[in-house]
């Protein structure tokens, strides 16, 4: 494949005109029909943003393969259909689950990908890349749910003292022995102190079922979509953006008639919208945060500014959390022998973060 420079912004905006439902076609057209994309770096930043195949899938949709290099469509094809079977590995594994969960009368939902998956949001299922399947279980539900999935062959993971005396959103993680899809069961949504803005029994009691999966109805899928990346992956904290995350939001709001407007006037909402702004046609329509996407611009053209800022913010939220611990290793006896029994490692942890 040729290789010509080109900037990351540049490339953001390409991969964000393939993917969206409203940026210009024709423009689309010119760009790729040019000699100056840096494919290299369109399958780097693509993968790393995980839409490499949802790419893929776009381009196909809008009869645009013709103007790639054959060699990159080759293999944009056979990374996707890999993924297509791999999430139909997973929905089989979905399926097995759901079944037990509804035989036991437990109330559960799925969240994030599969959830999309198993509402049929995607024109091709070989478009989304999934990780784990995150599943949402009634709070005096989750112990049960877990054991019985522990009776099925799930092993769970060695955890650390932070799930022994803090609170997660899920429980541990879970490996399966015939499947290939690690699973989360949760009790919550979103991580302290914000758990309160997407209500885990809103979610539970207004849920839909699609051939007997229960997933979030729209509105919550929506919320969640947005929510997930800005507060449980930090996005609102670091002012970043996820590509993945945004394609999955313009999904869901081509299937919303209206959108709650309580929701869209939330911090984490209006930045989320603004730095979509940047790219994509499709949010044209929400209002936004524009200090949240000029800041955005401006930590993404000066890559020594983007650098200072991750290591400041990513030490003053380890000083937070060194804080929070310690105030609690002073209050908790237990807490305070199972640190120092533990202290090798825990030292250790600390001076490969600072």
């Amino acid at each position: 494949m040729p290789s010509i420079k080109n900037t990351y912004k540049e490339t953001l905006r390409l991969i964000a005109d393939i993917l969206s439902f409203k940026n210009s076609i024709e423009g689309l057209k010119l760009k790729l029909s040019s000699s100056t994309i840096d494919w290299d770096q369109f399958v780097t930043i693509a993968s790393n943003h995980l839409v490499l195949p949802a790419c893929y899938c776009r381009l196909s949709q809008k009869e645009l393969l013709i103007y790639l290099p054959k060699d990159l469509v080759i293999y944009l094809k056979e990374i996707t259909h890999i993924n297509r079977n791999r999430n139909h590995s997973l929905m089989t594994q979905v399926t097995h689950i759901t079944d037990i969960f509804n035989k036991n009368n437990i109330n559960y939902t799925l969240l994030k990908g599969t959830a999309l998956l198993a509402g049929n949001y995607f024109e091709d299922p070989g478009e989304r890349m999934v990780g784990d399947i995150d599943i949402l279980v009634e709070l005096n539900e989750v112990n049960k749910s877990y054991g019985i999935l522990l009776k099925e062959g799930y092993t769970d993971i060695e955890q650390t003292l932070g799930s022994k005396y803090f609170e997660h959103k899920h429980l541990p993680r879970l490996i399966p022995l015939k499947f290939i899809g690690a699973v989360e069961v949760h009790r919550k949504v979103l991580i302290q102190p914000y758990k309160g803005i997407l209500n885990a029994e809103e979610i539970l009691n207004s849920k839909k079922n699609v051939k007997n999966i229960s997933i979030p109805n729209r509105q919550h899928l929506l919320e969640h979509s947005i929510l997930n990346f800005q507060v449980n992956d930090f996005g609102y904290f670091y002012n970043s953006m996820s590509l993945r995350s945004l394609y999955d939001t313009m999904i869901i709001m081509k299937t919303l008639t209206t959108t709650d407007t309580g929701f869209l006037k939330l911090p984490f909402v209006k930045s989320y919208i603004a730095i979509g702004h940047l790219f994509f046609s499709d949010f044209n329509d929400v209002s936004s945060n524009t200090f949240r996407s000029q800041l955005f611009l401006k930590r993404m053209n000066n890559k020594f500014l983007k650098k200072i800022t991750d290591i400041l913010l990513k030490k003053s939220m380890l000083i937070k959390l060194i804080c929070h611990r310690s105030f609690f290793f002073v209050k908790n006896k237990n807490y305070r022998i199972d640190i120092i029994k533990d202290y090798r490692r825990i030292l250790s942890l600390l001076k490969s973060k600072f």
